[in-house]
């Protein structure tokens, strides 16, 4: 099971990270599927976090995966991530919905592989 503060800090390191997308699956994670997992819907973790302002994204450069490649990265910086932001997110309390699904699912793919462990 995780707690809650490694799971933001894992969303928080995947997010600022300037490593390539397959650097960060081939990565040494505590738990590889949930890696996998926040990676694959990085762009929703990205609007969601930014949003509810977890930490600071200004000056950062954000890397989006372009049409579903995992070898071609590119990289945006905060001030065009607006274009990039999906639309359907619109109040603070379901952004909040949202991360917390991101959480539970989380707690969900980890205990998995616990248990084939």
């Amino acid at each position: 099971m995780i707690s809650r503060s490694y799971f933001l800090s894992l969303v928080k390191k995947i997010l600022i990270s300037k490593d390539s997308y397959d650097q960060l699956l081939e990565n040494k994670y505590k738990h590889p599927k949930l890696a996998h997992f926040l990676l694959t819907n990085y762009l929703l973790l990205a609007d969601v976090v930014s949003r509810l302002n977890l930490f600071t994204l200004k000056q950062k450069e954000l890397r989006v995966p372009l049409q579903g490649t995992r070898q071609q990265t590119k990289s945006i910086t905060s001030e065009q991530t607006s274009i990039h932001r999906l639309k359907l997110i619109t109040t603070k309390h379901w952004t909040k919905s949202v991360l917390k699904y991101f959480y539970l699912k989380a707690k969900y793919v980890t205990r998995k592989e616990e248990k084939k462990s």
